[in-house]
């Protein structure tokens, strides 16, 4: 990923541990940094983040599948307008 690039989130469920089922697309943004950083949320848990401008959008989603993988451009229209998203060109 770079900066620029576009991404939709995945949510399979609400909470990373314990959480119910969702399996919605729920947020939408694009990457304004030109690097990954690490956070650490606990000791056992040092996530890798990116900074993100986030558009206004509405959850939506169909089950589709956990993890970050690339789409086509055909794919990310799809579902962008799916979520209502206001992408500003």
């Amino acid at each position: 990923m770079k900066r620029d690039d576009l991404i939709v989130f995945y949510s399979p469920k609400t909470q990373r541990q314990n959480g119910e089922a969702l399996q919605f697309f729920t947020a939408i943004g694009k990457i304004i940094d030109d690097a990954p950083f690490q956070v650490e949320l606990s000791t056992a848990f040092k996530p890798f983040r990116r900074k993100l401008t986030f558009f206004d959008c509405k959850k939506w989603g169909s089950p589709f599948r956990s993890g970050l993988f690339q789409i086509d451009g055909a794919d990310f229209k799809l579902i962008s307008e799916a979520m209502q998203a206001s992408i500003p060109q």
